[in-house]
């Protein structure tokens, strides 16, 4: 049956309004550390329940291999061009050295879900390729797959056509990497990271976007974190 749907339209915030939950936070009061430690499963992969509040995220800092490092855990998911601005305040703080922890969708069909990380130092974001020194570049472990990264707008552009274009050339997408990079690269920072795999643009799989709280995916996760503990605490040198 057809269905008429009424015509859908929007209209993008300006660059000034996108900054204005951020600077009004309290995010550019956090004192600056050798490291800083961003996103996803910050409080299993610090192993501590040692959290100061700070209106909209949660910090923990301890030192490692003779560094002071600050983890930095947003209360609310952050997406796209947000984890650029971040980067940038804490670049105004005096931040030199930031590792982003996250999850990204496989561009390959040997990358299985939940069983593989991924890091890299490149991507493609808005017709630019941005390379970097990746400070978690250094481990020689199959269980982290190392590739070329294209930062996706949103997932409503990764249709059939989109992964044509692009499953030749790169290996992982996100809608973050590219923004945390090229806002490193700006603001004169080391930049790295360490992602889960957890899902595939090329291969149907069981697990996906849409059933990851279940307990298998719940207990293959908490392995990749404990790993991913070893890679940062590693790479802080």
């Amino acid at each position: 049956n057809h269905l008429d749907c009424p015509e859908v339209s929007y209209v993008l915030p300006g660059d000034s309004i996108c900054w204005e939950p951020i600077l009004h936070s309290q995010l550019l009061t956090i004192p600056a550390t050798d490291y800083a430690v961003i996103g996803y499963a910050l409080p299993e992969i610090t192993q501590s329940d040692d959290w100061s509040e700070y209106d909209t995220f949660y910090i923990h800092t301890e030192k490692i291999n003779n560094k002071h490092v600050t983890f930095l855990a947003y209360k609310h998911s952050f997406w796209g061009d947000i984890g650029g601005r971040i980067t940038t305040c804490l670049g105004r703080l005096g931040y030199k050295n930031l590792i982003f922890v996250g999850k990204l969708g496989g561009l390959r069909s040997t990358y299985i879900p939940n069983q593989h990380l991924a890091t890299g130092n490149f991507s493609y974001i808005e017709g630019e390729c941005i390379t970097w020194d990746n400070i978690c570049n250094h481990s020689a472990d199959i269980t982290v797959k190392k590739g070329k990264h294209i930062t996706s707008p949103s997932v409503i552009f990764e249709k059939k056509e989109w992964l044509n274009l692009v499953s030749d050339t790169f290996d992982f997408v996100d809608p973050e990497i590219g923004h945390f990079a090229r806002a490193a690269l700006r603001n004169s920072m080391h930049f790295g990271y360490i992602h889960i795999i957890s899902n595939s643009l090329v291969k149907n799989h069981y697990e996906n976007l849409s059933n990851e709280r279940l307990p298998v995916v719940l207990d293959k996760r908490r392995k990749l974190i404990a790993h991913i503990r070893r890679i940062i605490y590693r790479s802080i040198t």
